[in-house]
């Protein structure tokens, strides 16, 4: 599969948020609700698109956990987002998804297949799974159709080798959260 975009390489890419989850989302990968805004007058029109809180805030250029916030409240939100504009910072707003528990799955795809996955579960105090932030990990099977779920996300963004974490949700399908910085394919 060719790739949407001819970026300088995958590790660069990988920390564009906004572009991956539009790509994603216009080739039908699940994603949970995500919203983008670059005026700063409609974050009243953001957060009514996104639902109520709790809300997932993410840097556009963070890794490891550094730049995620999670809003328990709607002044909170509307804190968070009024705060980054005014720093002139990328970010993306996004549902929280509760019932992860802090948990996600690491897929890690090579070619057309998944070699291996890991549950990672973030500390208790915590909802970030990142191994970085004191999450840990354990090696698990994915489902056939979370393992599709990955190797496509990986192959529509033509990438070879690829981590693809995904969610558990009550959706009736993971949710791809991000196609991880471990990917290691040119474009």
């Amino acid at each position: 599969t060719s790739s949407p975009a001819p970026p300088s390489s995958p590790r660069t890419s990988t920390k564009r948020r906004r572009f991956l989850h539009t790509v994603l989302a216009a080739k039908g990968i699940g994603l949970q609700v995500t919203v983008f805004g670059d005026n700063p007058n409609d974050t009243g029109d953001l957060l009514a698109m996104l639902g109520p809180p709790p809300h997932v805030v993410k840097l556009n250029e963070g890794t490891q956990g550094n730049g995620v916030m999670l809003t328990e409240k709607l002044s909170a939100s509307r804190g968070a987002i009024e705060t980054l504009r005014g720093l002139y910072a990328n970010f993306i707003v996004q549902e929280f998804i509760a019932e992860a528990k802090g948990a996600d799955l690491r897929c890690f795809v090579v070619g057309d297949r998944v070699v291996a996955a890991m549950r990672r579960q973030a500390p208790k105090g915590d909802f970030r799974s990142n191994l970085h932030r004191g999450g840990t990990a354990k090696a698990v099977r994915a489902t056939k159709a979370e393992m599709q779920t990955a190797v496509r996300a990986a192959q529509i963004l033509g990438l070879g080798v690829a981590g693809v974490d995904l969610i558990r949700s009550r959706r009736g399908r993971s949710e791809e959260r991000r196609v991880g910085k471990e990917c290691r394919s040119r474009w």
